[in-house]
């Protein structure tokens, strides 16, 4: 069971990586990315990063099924399966925000080798990554989120929603607009999925 829930997340990562990489070029998109205080050691992992200028997309993935029951619609165990999936996946993602922007820190590869930027990063963009379809996620973000209110929201994707993604907007920039108005404008337009957007 555990070796099927770790091959779950790292395909999950392996299959958007190659979405990525459509979008954003193989040279800009790291996987595996760790990130380095001087002499302190690793402050965080980055399970995917995908660069353009000065802006950046943080993907944080997490394998957490959505359970039966919540899909029946107990509100206990929606909880429970949003914190796994979404919550712990966005924690994670805003400390890797929070360390890609500050200049003073490094960023390496899993083996330790420097990345070396072209621009500094000025803002990234979190998305947490689902290996499977979670409905009315944009609405759940919404009502169980826990966030302090300077903090941007994520966006919550599929595997599915992020080939749709990478295939229309093939552009870089125009995949970052798209991301970025999905977060800034949370709230404001309302749907059930990422199709409806």
């Amino acid at each position: 069971k555990e070796t099927s829930f770790k091959n779950r997340g790292e395909a999950t990562v392996d299959i958007a990586q190659e979405f990525l990489i459509k979008v954003f070029g193989k040279n800009n998109v790291y996987r595996e990315v760790r990130v380095i205080r001087d002499k302190k050691g690793d402050i965080t992992d980055i399970d995917m990063l995908a660069v353009i200028g000065n802006k950046a997309v943080i993907i944080q993935s997490k394998s957490k099924k959505l359970t039966t029951l919540a899909q029946r619609g107990d509100e206990k165990k929606l909880r429970e399966d949003f914190k796994g999936a979404i919550q712990s996946a966005y924690d994670q993602g805003k400390k890797c925000r929070s360390a890609v922007v500050d200049k003073s820190n490094k960023l390496a590869s899993k083996d330790g080798k420097e990345i070396k930027l072209e621009e500094s990063i000025d803002d990234a963009y979190i998305i947490c990554l689902t290996s499977d379809s979670y409905p009315a996620v944009a609405h759940q973000i919404e009502t169980y989120l826990e966030k302090d209110e300077a903090d941007p929201y994520p966006i919550s994707l599929s595997l599915f929603d992020l080939d749709i993604l990478a295939f229309y907007l093939k552009d870089p920039f125009e995949f970052l607009y798209y991301i970025r108005q999905r977060i800034n404008l949370t709230g404001y337009f309302k749907a059930n999925d990422e199709m409806t957007f």
